[in-house]
């Protein structure tokens, strides 16, 4: 039995993100490969495993790979210069599902604020928290999940500096959430990174402990590594939303389409493609949305805005979201 690009998994980075993950610069990184065959299963035999990572200038940064005891493989690098840094996976040559990525090193390892959408607003007695990011969304079991938070005071209204070890991660669920890593911006005040993995499925409320103080909580899903691979199925990264305007009436129906497609591009012919439509107000409340399988590789989301203001719409495929995902509206 050999490993499969199809169903081999890349542990401890998120999936595809309209964000590219930061990494510290001048600090070692490391993600894992979990080989598996296309049975899901261990392989017997062992595959070349081709690691490559470009800068924006071409050049390569150096990568160390070793073989773990339950035959996964560690991959290490430290990143010497700021700016994008290509990822490309692949087993003898041919690319690993989703193996190929961006990642954006940076001072800190935290992404630039401006490329940061705050779309849930969270209170505590002393504080008013800006979270966003794919972590407060969905995720999806062996993936990181991403959260982005600012930390205003509520008297004064400006960011405040706060210990890391003051911010953290509160949550109920199926399972204990390791502890999350945090990382707060050293270029500005108020600014984290909160990074978590759950171990098992399902459904978590997620919030923060800022302070000693915790916010209210909101549904997350998590979901276990899905079914799709290369060989005709649905590829995330190719699926498309038509038909959403920019601008939508308040109290009327509002409705788009997603369209299903294969890794090369080209429309899928038949259903049943487990796509989900979340509509997220800025208050962080999700509005009722129904999505219909018209079976023919398009699914019509249908919902009605309820008041006036921006709207985020969250299009994913098994727990992965689609490219470009979340879209907005107002």
């Amino acid at each position: 039995k050999v490993a499969s690009p199809e169903t081999s998994l890349i542990k401890g980075l998120p999936g595809l993100s309209p964000i590219p993950f930061a990494v510290p610069l001048n600090e070692p990184t490391s993600f894992v490969i979990s080989p598996q065959t296309l049975d899901g299963e261990k392989p017997t035999s062992a595959e070349p495993l081709d690691i490559n990572l470009t800068y924006d200038d071409g050049t390569e940064c150096p990568v160390k790979i070793q073989e773990t005891p339950d035959g996964d493989y560690l991959v290490s690098f430290t990143p010497e210069k700021e700016g994008p840094l290509d990822v490309d996976c692949a087993f003898s040559g041919i690319p690993l599902d989703f193996g190929s990525f961006p990642l954006d090193v940076t001072p800190d390892g935290v992404e630039p604020d401006s490329s940061v959408s705050h779309d849930t607003v969270l209170e505590t007695p002393r504080y008013k928290i800006l979270a966003g990011g794919r972590g407060l969304k969905t995720g999806r079991i062996g993936r990181v999940g991403t959260i982005f938070l600012k930390v205003l005071d509520k008297t004064t209204k400006k960011p405040v500096k706060i210990p890391t070890d003051k911010v953290s991660l509160a949550s109920k669920g199926p399972s204990t959430i390791p502890t999350p890593s945090v990382i707060a911006s050293k270029s500005k005040p108020g600014i984290f990174v909160l990074r978590y993995s759950p171990e098992v499925e399902g459904e978590y409320l997620i919030g923060f402990l800022v302070n000693g103080d915790t916010t209210k909580m909101k549904p997350v899903r998590w979901h276990s590594q899905p079914p799709i691979g290369i060989n005709g199925g649905v590829d995330p990264s190719q699926c498309e939303v038509k038909g959403l305007d920019t601008v939508v009436p308040v109290g009327e129906p509002v409705s788009l389409t997603v369209v299903a497609k294969s890794p090369l591009g080209e429309p899928r012919p038949v259903g049943g493609d487990p796509f989900d439509v979340k509509v997220i107000t800025p208050e962080g409340t999700e509005l009722p949305v129904k999505v219909d399988d018209i079976g023919n590789g398009e699914y019509i989301a249908q919902f009605t805005p309820t008041k006036e203001g921006p709207l985020s719409i969250d299009v994913t495929c098994a727990g992965i979201p689609i490219v470009q995902s979340p879209f907005t509206t107002n």
